[in-house]
Parts: C-alpha cells; sequence; structure tokens
C-alpha cells in the first residue's frame, strides 16, 4: 500500500493558521512537532470522511477542521516528510540533542509502511546520519550503538539477544525489567547494545530484529503488529586531536551524545470489528490499555498537571524523557480517511493536537573527560620536568 503523507503541526479546531517558528522543535524549549499521513482509501472502502487542502494547511471533515502549518495531500512522498520531520532529528542528534520520533494511529493506517518501508522514515534516517559523520570524519570521531526492543503484552523483550530465535520463541524469553538512574534517567536493564560501524551494520541489525517482531492477520489489518517496536540509536562524537582545535570548532576534551528513538507503536483497534478471538484478544486488550495510558500521560503533560501517569504502563515509563523531558520529539499521526473510520480519525487527530501543546526541554549533551585530561596534563608537565608525582608514599600513609 502506498503511504502517502500529511505533514501538520496541530493547532486543533481553529480558524487561524499557526506559526511555524518552532515546529522543528530545536529550541530549548519547544513544542512536538505532529505529522498525519493519510493513505488513499483502498478498495471496496466507502468515501471518504476527511479532505485535506494544502494550500491553507487545513484537514478535517463532518463540520470540523483543523488548521496545520502544512498539510500533504494523499500524493506527497516519503522523501517531503521526511524533510519536514525526519531531517531535522538526524542534525539535532549529530549536535547533542535526545531526539524521538513517533509513528501514532489506527491499525492499518500506515505507520510501519512510513517508518519502515525502503524509502520510509527509518532507512532515510540511517542513510543520512552515516552520510554527516562521513562528512565530517576529518573534524570528529563518531562512535554509534544501536538497541532494538519491542513492549509485547507489556513485557520488554530484547530483539537483538541471543535468547530470541523468532517469534514463536517469544513466551519463553526472559522479559526485562525497567531502572531508573539519576543520571541515566529510566533505562532497560539487561537490553544489549551492538557497536555500529557501518549503514550496512545498521540495517543489518534492524532486519535481524524485525524478524523478530509479532504480527498476525485481523479483520482489519493482514499484517498488523501486535507490540510496540522501539530503536535507540546512540551517537558519540569526539574531537579529532589529529587536526588543530580551532578545526573542530570545540573543547578537545568534550564529548557530545545524541540519541535517536524510532517508535513504532502498535495500531488502536476494536474487537468489534477486528474479531481477534484468544491470542490476539489479548494482545488486542493490551495494546489498546498502553494507547489509553499513553493518551492519558499525554493529556496530562498538555494541560500541565502536576501529576503525570508515566508509571501506569510500561510504555509511558519507558518514552517519559521523550514524551516530557529532554528531548526533541515528533509525532507522526496515521489517519484513516475512510468514513467508516471517522471515530478513529477524530480521535486521532484530537491524540495529536493534545501532543503539539506539551513543551520539551531539550539541551545539548555533554561531557568532559576529565580523567583524560589530567592524565595528559600531568604527561606534559613531566616532559618539561616541571612535575612528578608517585602515589606510592601517599598509599603507604593511607594503610
Amino acid at each position: 500500500m502506498h503511504n502517502a503523507v500529511s505533514i501538520l503541526d496541530l493547532a486543533g479546531p481553529t480558524s487561524s493558521s499557526v506559526s511555524p517558528t518552532a515546529s522543528l522543535g530545536l529550541l530549548p524549549t519547544s513544542s512536538a512537532t505532529a505529522a498525519a499521513t493519510v493513505p488513499p482509501s483502498g478498495p471496496g472502502s466507502s468515501s471518504s470522511s476527511t479532505s485535506t487542502t494544502p494550500s491553507n494547511g487545513t484537514i478535517g471533515g463532518n463540520g470540523q477542521s483543523y488548521v496545520f502549518d502544512t498539510v500533504f495531500g494523499p500524493d506527497a512522498s516519503n522523501r517531503d516528510v521526511y524533510a519536514a520531520v525526519g531531517a531535522p532529528l538526524v542534525q539535532a542528534c549529530l549536535k547533542g540533542f535526545n531526539g524521538t520520533l513517533i509513528a501514532y494511529g489506527q491499525t492499518g493506517t500506515g505507520k510501519t509502511t512510513t517508518l519502515s518501508s525502503p524509502d520510509g522514515m527509518i532507512p532515510r534516517a540511517l542513510r543520512q546520519l552515516f552520510r554527516r559523520m562521513h562528512r565530517d570524519r576529518h573534524r570528529f570521531l563518531f562512535k554509534v550503538r544501536m538497541s532494538f526492543l519491542q513492549i509485547y503484552q507489556e513485557r520488554i523483550h530484547d530483539l537483538l539477544g541471543d535468547d530470541l530465535a523468532s517469534p514463536a520463541s517469544t513466551a519463553q524469553q526472559h522479559d526485562l525489567p525497567l531502572r531508573e538512574h539519576p543520571d541515566l534517567g529510566v533505562f532497560v536493564e539487561g537490553l544489549t547494545e551492538h557497536t555500529v560501524r557501518s549503514e550496512a551494520d545498521l540495517h543489518a541489525l534492524l532486519d535481524r530484529g524485525q524478524r523478530r517482531l509479532i504480527f498476525a492477520e485481523t479483520k482489519m489489518n493482514r499484517h498488523s503488529s501486535r507490540s510496540h517496536a522501539i530503536a535507540f540509536v546512540h551517537v558519540e562524537r569526539h574531537p579529532n586531536r589529529s587536526v588543530p582545535a580551532s578545526a573542530t570548532a570545540g573543547d578537545p576534551d568534550m564529548v557530545v551524545h545524541g540519541r535517536l528513538t524510532l517508535c513504532d507503536l502498535a495500531g488502536s483497534e476494536r474487537v468489534k470489528r477486528s474479531l481477534a478471538t484468544g491470542t490476539q484478544l489479548s494482545e488486542a486488550k493490551e495494546i489498546n490499555l498502553s494507547l489509553l495510558e499513553l493518551g492519558n500521560v499525554i493529556q496530562a503533560l498538555a494541560e500541565q498537571k502536576r501529576h503525570v501517569p508515566y508509571r501506569n504502563s510500561t510504555l509511558t515509563r519507558l518514552l517519559q524523557e521523550s514524551l516530557g523531558g529532554n528531548c526533541v520529539t515528533s509525532l507522526i499521526v496515521c489517519a484513516s480517511p475512510a468514513r467508516r473510520d471517522v471515530s478513529e480519525t477524530k480521535g486521532t487527530l484530537m491524540f495529536g493536537y493534545r501532543a503539539m501543546r506539551i513543551k520539551t526541554h531539550a539541551r545539548i549533551n555533554v561531557e568532559v573527560d576529565h580523567e583524560k585530561r589530567a592524565n595528559e596534563l600531568a604527561e606534559t608537565l613531566a616532559q618539561k620536568g616541571m612535575y612528578s608525582i608517585s602515589l606510592h608514599p601517599y598509599n603507604s600513609l593511607m594503610q
């Protein structure tokens, strides 16, 4: 299915346009970016209930309109949506920001196609990431690591671990716990990290993980995701000491850390329409419950409530930093144009509207290698005969 795209910064049901100044979220305090994908109606579907007007950035129907900065119609390409949503996140990551891209919407509306198709957001982001690193290879040294997990029925499974040979073995796989650290924040204990040296390495890991994701055929989607898939790409940037410090435009002992989080959420579905039974029914209940809790967190953040229920769901707990912390976050909202899906489409647009009201506080993640700096300084002074020290007398006194 071709996934046509509409990019929009959700401003809610209003008659005035929205300023795009914070649409890419690269300011220290900024709004989230929201994007909606509207695939064309399939064969046999009812007439469209959603209309888009690219010229004035309006999307809506049934007497209610939503006005956005820009709306791309069904003929727009993934290249268009990536230029507006994906590319700024990669640039932010290379500068030391945390960036998150989330795809949200009803089952069958093209989330996985938008993110993971050959010309989707993820392949384009990886391509841009390594091209930029290759371009700056003379100024900086880069280290890239990747992790990949799925949240299946509220349990976290490592898609790149050795204990998961196939989707069928998921039930026997050990689920990983969430932990919280004062410096690291919320993290998954035991999640494997793989060093990546090329774009091909990244694609190989993604392919490996995606083969282990759980899918099932339902009445609403022949290839329905039954879990939330989240990939983490960590980029560590060091100044190249073989070139003058002026060429790197930074402290030679400063290390910059950026993280790119790519999240493909399982789609919400009505059991009455999907006719799910048995295991698929249990999966649908868990998916809908986690998406409900995600909506509650989004609403609490949008209304600036004192209590935000992050802990009510594994998904919201894991994405806590992306939703309301140190992160530049973009949301791709996937909506169906079919009249029979009008209720889900309105709910999807309202979700995006609330998300646009959230303010994140992104900052550059930098650290100074103090130990390395001290050792180099001691070595320089020793070479000049100005400095000599031994820890042996001190150690003997301490004994």
